[in-house]
């Protein structure tokens, strides 16, 4: 009577799958418990908001009880990739003269839950958690005591509390009767983008389920709505749909499927095969000759997120020594790096998560012209780094588990080396880079598709495809450049050298 999507395995990004649910006569409504379901089926308890204009409704008697006096409480599970997104708003319908706009956001704002409570003049803002957009399923409860004049906002087991202004002490919001409550869920209904709302929030793109709402008299004796029935949804699937387990999934096989909920991509790390599906068997190479790096943008500013998960690859041949390879790090709120580096014949990595920075080698001779295969792997509070076939596990015994990282990461060199804290060598890179990974997104093959997000910056052309540089040139871009050169024994000098030029006397 329905189409039985299997289960996804435990890696996969979701449990629950969209059905086909004609068939089934909806639940009655006194069969129903606490949590959210529409009125026309009724059969689930968790929704997929996959589009801009996605949007539930409650109000009215689908919600008599989850009034402005009274204490109030909202739980829910969200999953999302993106770093922003609305999952909850809260306002009053038709506000009486004399009343105080009032409105409550619940929202996801650069990967952690953000909670707003504007009344009035008076706005409050709580943070809590960090890193909630990775795919995997968080608890929120937010609740609001009307009588202690606090907000509660809890994610997962991080909670955070703050005393809301504006609240009158005996009268709270200075309402006594019932008012018409609305909650919209994912997104904003038309009528609510018209008029009453303070921030212009992304709509939610991703899944939510077992939503209730409850309330009180004190908070310490809430009630939930039961049942608790949407009035309007727009956009809105029910169930959770894992696009990588549909007939839309055509990455290659071996390459990981990444489920975006409304388009999915392929992830080619750790493959030898590159393009949009994983499927062509080569690899882009760049070649770099000591004057020059490659930059990529992780993220803008405000989509700037915490990441206790990730992985660094690139695959190096080289004749020089001491050159930079890899350097990622962020200022704000304390200092944090992770930097690769060739010095001495090895491969020094050090990572620096807000703590004490913790240093690797590996390797002996890596600059033999040989192709060698560097991996960084950060899970938490241990980072893996392989070369080739050895692997080094780093601990970070202080400091936080997680990357916050600025948006520019440097591959093969970058500006102001000398600046670069924990970076070990000074010295762009000579030699060729294939198979650059920063997380799912090659570097290399981006840069050569011309990503906007990948920048090539050197004072010759790139070169894509391997070449065996056995000579760094010197550019002198000026007449009045030029090299010191301190030398010990004056009376004797050999010198030789190859040299172009467009000019006819230099």
């Amino acid at each position: 009577p329905y189409l039985m999507i299997p289960p996804a395995p435990p890696h996969e990004s979701t449990s629950e799958a969209p059905r086909v649910t004609s068939a089934r006569p909806p639940v009655p409504l006194e069969h129903r418990g606490i949590e959210l379901t529409f009125a026309e089926t009724g059969h689930h308890k968790v929704f997929m908001m996959a589009k801009n204009n996605a949007f539930i409704q409650l109000d009215g008697n689908r919600i008599p009880t989850f009034q402005l006096r009274l204490c109030r409480e909202i739980s829910f599970q969200f999953r999302t990739r993106l770093p922003h997104g609305l999952l909850v708003y809260h306002s009053v319908k038709d506000r009486p003269e004399g009343l105080d706009p009032y409105a409550l956001y619940v929202i996801v704002e650069k990967g952690q839950l953000k909670v707003v409570h504007v009344f009035g003049k008076h706005s409050l803002s709580v943070i809590v958690g960090e890193g909630l957009n990775r795919d995997t399923w968080h608890s929120v409860m937010v609740r609001i005591d009307v009588h202690g004049a606090r907000l509660i906002a809890k994610v997962d087991d991080k909670t955070a509390e703050a005393s809301i202004p504006g609240l009158n002490e005996s009268t709270n919001y200075g309402v006594t009767s019932d008012l018409t409550s609305v909650v919209l869920i994912g997104g904003l209904s038309p009528e609510e983008k018209l008029h009453g709302v303070k921030y212009i929030i992304e709509s939610f793109v991703g899944c939510i389920k077992d939503m209730v709402l409850s309330a009180g008299k004190a908070a310490s004796d809430l009630l939930p709505i039961k049942p608790l029935i949407a009035t309007k949804h727009d956009n809105v699937l029910e169930g959770c749909l894992n696009k990588c387990r549909t007939r839309e999934n055509f990455c290659f096989e071996g390459s990981k499927c990444i489920n975006h909920y409304n388009e999915l991509s392929c992830d080619c790390f750790g493959t030898s095969y590159e393009g949009e599906l994983c499927d062509i068997y080569t690899a882009t190479i760049l070649t770099f000759r000591g004057s020059s790096y490659v930059s990529y943008r992780v993220y803008d500013w405000k989509d700037r997120v915490h990441s206790s998960i990730n992985k660094i690859g690139l695959h190096f041949k080289t004749r020089f020594d001491d050159s930079a390879l890899f350097y990622a790090s962020g200022e704000s709120p304390g200092h944090h790096h992770i930097a690769a580096a060739i010095t001495n014949g090895s491969v020094t990595v050090e990572v620096d998560l807000g703590g004490d920075p913790v240093v690797v080698r590996l390797g002996k001779t890596v600059n033999d012209n040989h192709w060698h295969n560097l991996t960084l792997s950060h899970h938490h509070n241990n980072v893996t780094v392989h070369l080739d076939q050895v692997a080094r596990v780093i601990q970070i015994q202080n400091g936080q588990p997680h990357l916050y990282i600025d948006p520019e990461i440097y591959i093969g060199g970058g500006p102001d080396l000398q600046q670069k804290k924990g970076l070990a060598s000074h010295n762009n890179f000579v030699g060729s880079l294939k198979y650059v990974y920063f997380n799912e997104i090659s570097i290399l093959y981006e840069l050569k598709k011309g990503n906007p997000k990948v920048h090539y910056i050197g004072v010759l052309d790139p070169m894509f495809f391997e070449y065996d540089i056995k000579v760094i040139p010197i550019t002198f871009p000026f007449s009045v450049a030029h090299v010191w050169w301190p030398i010990t024994t004056p009376e004797y000098l050999h010198l030789c050298f190859e040299f172009k030029s467009s000019r006819s006397m230099a």
